[in-house]
């Protein structure tokens, strides 16, 4: 039941940034993980960055479908790609992607996590012994990171993503560039928690 949940907290978020690319059959995880690294190797070669966010997306998914215990896992990889990014849009929408996992990772064990006792100045290295307030910090931490290229993300037209972003109902006027829907998505994760 949790793994499903995780699996559906997961999806349901990463979809949100994949809802408009090829949407692959995750009933079979391995064959997507297979064709979603060679997707990520060649956009990472490409310098194609939607391809390469789009490929992680699948990956993550269907690495959580197989077990949820490998969500740390998928956020490592999704973390040590932000960090090599030369792309700074690539890497803004990865940490706002990072958060997004922390914060269904955080909701799939809140009960846990938030009786979890705090230890002072020490954050665990497992992130499966952190406390709500670890979560907090942290995904407070990756909405920074994912804002602070604010002068090219205010430049850059969110409709020049919508290969890979659900746009709200309201249609671009609400959110009409990256760092508009960026900061939304920001303050409705710190929201969450």
């Amino acid at each position: 039941m949790k793994n499903t949940l995780l699996f559906y907290c997961l999806t349901t978020l990463c979809l949100t940034v994949t809802a408009k690319a090829e949407t692959p059959d995750f009933s079979f995880p391995e064959t997507v993980i297979s064709e979603s690294t060679k997707q990520l190797a060649k956009a990472q070669q490409s310098g194609y960055s939607q391809d390469m966010i789009d490929a992680i997306v699948k990956i993550s998914i269907a690495k959580t479908h197989i077990s949820g215990d490998f969500m740390p896992e998928a956020i490592a990889m999704v973390d040590s790609t932000a960090k090599a990014s030369p792309d700074r849009v690539a890497k803004s929408l990865l940490y706002s992607l990072e958060a997004d996992m922390y914060l269904a990772l955080y909701n799939n064990n809140r009960r846990v996590f938030a009786t979890r006792d705090e230890l002072a100045d020490t954050v665990p290295a497992d992130v499966m012994e952190w406390s709500r307030v670890n979560f907090i910090d942290k995904i407070i931490e990756l909405s920074d990171s994912s804002l602070a290229a604010k002068e090219v993300l205010s430049t850059t037209p969110v409709n020049n993503y919508k290969r890979i972003l659900t746009l709200p109902k309201a249609g671009n006027e609400a959110v009409p560039t990256l760092f508009d829907m960026l900061a939304y998505h920001a303050l409705d994760n710190v929201e969450s928690i």
